[in-house]
């Protein structure tokens, strides 16, 4: 399921960086989404489109546990040990010198 979202935030943030970036999003009457565009980078934009928007709710749960806030928003789902972690984690400087440090300064903008 990680796997999932971070290919859906990948496709959806790369797919603004560069070009032509519409899509058209049809939904049948069972809700599936199909998407169509004349480019790949459209595609990775409409599929990130309709993924966040089918799975909103669970991209916020998900963005609280990375902050180290579930405990506090989550109630009793959350976990307080992970909270720690990643409240301690998420520091800028933690996070540049074990991680943004090894890409370029492009990378590192993105």
């Amino acid at each position: 399921m990680r796997s999932v979202l971070a290919i859906s935030f990948a496709a959806f943030f790369l797919s603004a960086c560069f070009g032509d970036q519409s899509a058209k999003i049809v939904r049948t009457e069972q809700g599936i989404p199909h998407i169509t565009s004349s480019t790949w980078l459209g595609l990775g934009f409409g599929y990130g489109y309709a993924y966040a928007q089918d799975n909103f709710c669970l991209i916020m749960k998900d963005v609280v546990r990375a902050n180290g806030q579930s405990a506090r928003y989550l109630g009793a789902e959350g976990d307080i040990a992970q909270d720690l972690i990643h409240a301690l984690y998420n520091e800028d400087g933690l996070i540049n010198d074990n991680f943004a440090s090894r890409f370029s300064k492009q990378g590192q903008d993105v």
